[in-house]
């Protein structure tokens, strides 16, 4: 683990929640790549059922209004970290750290799931 502490500290941050879940949403969502296409019309419909099953309904009528502001130029990446550990594509952190002084964002409440190694 020692001789790994180098490459774990440099690429540690790519694993941050709030780096990851932005970058994930953010390029899939752009449909840049061929592999991506789809991406957008699959999101929908998995959100219309995250809309019924966990908002209960309440939710904005599309994924993208639920996420962006009115504007579509921020987005909200504790509302996408959310659909995203609903979808399991990110596990919610089992204790999530006290809230610091100042410091409001959502970075530590998600992460990558982790493999986990059978029995």
């Amino acid at each position: 683990r020692r001789a790994l502490a180098l490459y774990l500290e440099r690429f540690a941050h790519f694993f941050r929640a709030d780096f990851f879940v932005r970058k994930a949403f953010e390029t899939l969502n752009s449909e840049a790549k061929p592999e991506h296409m789809g991406f957008r019309n699959a999101a929908e419909t998995l959100y219309s059922r995250y809309r019924s099953d966990v908002l209960q309904g309440l939710g904005s009528e599309s994924l993208l209004e639920h996420v962006y502001d009115e504007y579509f130029t921020e987005l909200d990446v504790a509302r996408v970290g959310r659909f995203f550990c609903w979808l399991g594509v990110v596990i919610e952190q089992e204790q999530v750290p006290a809230e610091r002084e100042g410091d409001s964002d959502d970075s530590d409440l998600y992460s990558p799931p982790r493999h986990r190694e059978e029995d």
